[in-house]
């Protein structure tokens, strides 16, 4: 089915207030009318949040008290109420084409506050990121006619807000988007953690320099590649002090800690205990493996 601009509103038959986030309404649309103005804060429909996006052409908005052009790839998030306006420039060349939703339920507030805020805010997408896929997708199923269930539109509601959350935060890592030198050095790293490595070596395998290695791994984890290294030694280590009985000195080194006594150090600083009290604790709800993010 060939998509086509439209929208689509969301009603309870009960109107009982529902627990968690889901849309109001989602819509693909296009304007060159100065009457396509809201200002926010006098809205009726409220209790939710609105995401708009620009597909072509460009519209306004206004947050904080401060005019911002939408041109194509950027778009915005407000709550509503809230001291914020929305509107089309007829002075603007083209019409304003546009993607939105409205998520409502006790959770959107929430969430809104997290994404962006008491003054709402702008952003900047690419056309394959992962909240514009996902918005495709729910906006093809509700079109199609299969997508009506409010906890199954909530259910692909979350995963948007998540995705929205890690593009916000720069840690999105789509597959296409990933520089083969990390995923090389990313692999490499998984398959000999427990062996001496240095920083070169990494660099070296993946083919690049020390330091844009760094920046490589800043850019897809947050973090640098020495610290890859040592969650996934401590992620090895805590499995083994719960499943096997060998000795601690033993499980640091075949985990790859030069001493005992570091390993002890590092361990103490992801959990709080050392790796003994570690092996000891008594836990309501065993778990064998832990990960570390």
């Amino acid at each position: 089915m060939m998509l086509s601009p439209s929208s689509f509103y969301f009603r309870t038959a009960d109107e009982k207030p529902f627990p968690f986030a889901t849309l109001s309404s989602i819509g693909w649309d296009r304007k060159a009318t100065d009457k396509y103005d809201f200002d926010v804060s006098r809205r009726a429909d409220r209790g939710h949040f609105i995401f708009q996006f620009t597909l072509s052409g460009e519209g306004r908005v206004v947050l904080n008290g401060k005019e911002q052009q939408l041109p194509a790839g950027t778009g915005f998030l407000v709550k509503v109420p809230s001291e914020a306006r929305y509107y089309y420039e007829p002075s603007a060349k083209e019409p304003w084409e546009f993607i939105w939703m409205n998520v409502k339920g006790e959770d959107a507030h929430r969430f809104a506050d997290r994404l962006c805020g008491e003054a709402g805010a702008s952003f900047r997408l690419k056309p394959e990121s992962s909240p514009l896929r996902l918005f495709w997708s729910l906006y093809r199923e509700i079109a199609v006619g299969n997508l009506r269930n409010h906890y199954r539109i909530s259910t692909k509601v979350y995963e948007w807000i998540v995705a929205m959350q890690a593009n916000e935060s720069e840690l999105e890592r789509e597959p296409e988007r990933v520089k083969p030198a990390f995923l090389a050095a990313e692999d490499f790293i998984k398959r000999h953690f427990s062996e001496p490595l240095t920083l070169e070596d990494i660099a070296n395998h993946a083919g690049v320099s020390k330091h844009y290695l760094c920046r490589l791994f800043q850019k897809n984890l947050g973090y640098s590649p020495m610290e890859f290294v040592r969650r996934r030694r401590i992620e090895q280590a805590a499995a083994a002090l719960r499943v096997t009985d060998q000795a601690v000195h033993r499980i640091a080194a075949e985990c790859g800690f030069e001493t005992q006594s570091y390993f002890g150090k590092v361990f103490r600083d992801y959990f709080g205990m050392s790796p003994l009290e570690y092996r000891k604790q008594e836990l309501e709800y065993p778990y064998k493996t832990v990960i570390i993010d």
